[in-house]
């Protein structure tokens, strides 16, 4: 589990931003639709899947959408006996 932090502009303050993961994964946080805070910014939590590959964020307001990227790649051999 990662945390998050986007930066948004301090005039977006007290938007709401739509927070949904695209490629499975889950999004903790308060609430499904996030409030930009009065220093611009909005925190959540994100665990993505144990599946290797691509795991996408949007985050939307209005007309506008973001998209956050996250990569989980496949241990080899060697990595999964050292985390054991």
């Amino acid at each position: 589990m990662i945390d998050i932090a986007v930066q948004y502009s301090n005039a977006e303050a007290g938007k709401t931003i739509s927070v949904e993961p695209l490629d499975g994964g889950q999004i903790i946080a308060p609430a499904k639709n996030l409030i930009v805070s009065s220093d611009g910014t909005i925190h959540f939590k994100f665990h993505a899947g144990h599946s290797p590959g691509v795991y996408q964020i949007a985050l939307r307001t209005g007309g506008q959408e973001l998209g956050l990227q996250f990569w989980v790649r496949m241990m080899n051999i060697r990595e999964q006996s050292a985390s054991d």
